[in-house]
């Protein structure tokens, strides 16, 4: 708790094998210079070289932070919450799709001996190329429920036959139709409330 949320594992590991992946926090004090600024996308251009592993590792401190909501302390135990986000990455996008839960500390092994809450929140998180939300969400929600069940984070093999899954939907082939699957817009509209129609004006002016 005291370092703030952290990536603890990832999969799959760097072609060259970058340890420094592994267990960052924001907690190192990150710059402005740090982040990278969105880029300018072109819709109808040839999908760009996706970046590399150095580019991944200098995200991996934001997105720990994206994936884990200051708000996951109010979910149930027994609750599965998910957040959406994207993040700027080379000359592209990743669309980040994070599964998250609660459970009581003194029922997990392997928790840190410092841990400062009753409670150990976790989030299994997926970084696609491809915005299908709500096709991802609907298969890592299980997959986080399975992982939380059985207690020991330390067994990761669930989630790289997740991953081994995953990868083999071809999400480029599928329609922009199922960008839209199973993604509730209620929450979005009344959330923008009176600048709704100031969203609308800029999304048809870019």
């Amino acid at each position: 708790h005291i370092h703030g949320p952290v990536a603890e594992w990832i999969h799959p590991v760097a072609s060259d094998g970058d340890a420094s992946m592994h267990g960052c926090s924001a907690a190192g004090g990150l710059v402005a210079d740090d982040f990278e600024d969105f880029p300018l996308l072109d819709a109808w251009s040839v999908v760009q070289t996706p970046a590399g592993a150095g580019a991944l590792a200098r995200l991996l401190p934001t997105i720990a932070f994206l994936a884990m909501p200051e708000t996951a302390h109010q979910t149930q135990s027994d609750e599965t919450a998910s957040v959406f986000f994207v993040v700027p990455s080379g000359n592209g996008l990743l669309y980040g799709i994070s599964c998250y839960r609660r459970a009581g500390a003194a029922n997990v092994p392997h928790s840190h001996p410092q841990a400062a809450r009753r409670m150990v929140q976790k989030a299994v998180c997926v970084l696609s190329r491809c915005p299908f939300f709500g096709l991802v969400q609907q298969r890592l929600n299980p997959v986080t429920q399975a992982f939380f069940a059985q207690v020991d984070f330390g067994c990761t093999e669930l989630l790289s036959g997740f991953f081994t899954q995953l990868d083999t939907v071809p999400f480029e082939k599928l329609s922009e139709g199922e960008m839209l699957h199973d993604l509730d817009h209620s929450k979005l509209f009344c959330g923008l409330r009176h600048h709704l129609l100031s969203a609308l004006k800029a999304i048809l002016l870019e």
